[in-house]
């Protein structure tokens, strides 16, 4: 998985983007994890004709670290990394993806389809909640 540079939202972002014109599938890593641990899948939906892609959010891998951060780590919420991906995917010009989220990455995608149209979400060891909604409150409430 060959990853480069691109700056959004003032951030330095690691991706690794297949390119092409199939249907883009969106790899959303979890906690402390990065794009890397997609590359296996990456690979096989970039053989299937997917447009395959894997970023390493901020503050994780090789992306640069939000500097508001430095002052209050619990920026980093589900809703934060959500609206950083919807931007993120308007910039790489990939609309209407398919989202496979890993753990953390899993209730992010869930917060991402409410602010994008997808075409699909995959979940891989994402802990069930009664309403997705409430995992700002169960995991990253400001108290």
């Amino acid at each position: 998985m060959d990853k480069k540079t691109i700056i959004i939202c003032g951030l330095s972002i690691a991706l690794a983007d297949s390119g092409g014109e199939g249907p883009p599938l969106l790899f959303i890593h979890g906690n402390s994890g990065g794009a890397d641990s997609f590359e296996t899948q990456f690979d096989l939906a970039r053989g299937a004709g997917c447009r395959a892609l894997a970023v390493d959010l901020p503050g994780h891998g090789d992306s640069s670290r939000d500097p508001r951060a430095s002052e209050d780590p619990r920026i980093y919420t589900v809703d934060y990394f959500a609206r950083f991906l919807s931007v993120f995917m308007e910039a790489v010009g990939a609309r209407a993806p398919f989202l496979v989220g890993h753990s953390l990455g899993g209730h992010i995608a869930l917060h991402l389809a409410e602010k994008m149209a997808v075409r699909g979400i995959m979940l891989l060891g994402t802990s069930p909640l009664e309403d997705h909604r409430d995992v700002k409150a169960a995991f990253f409430s400001r108290k």
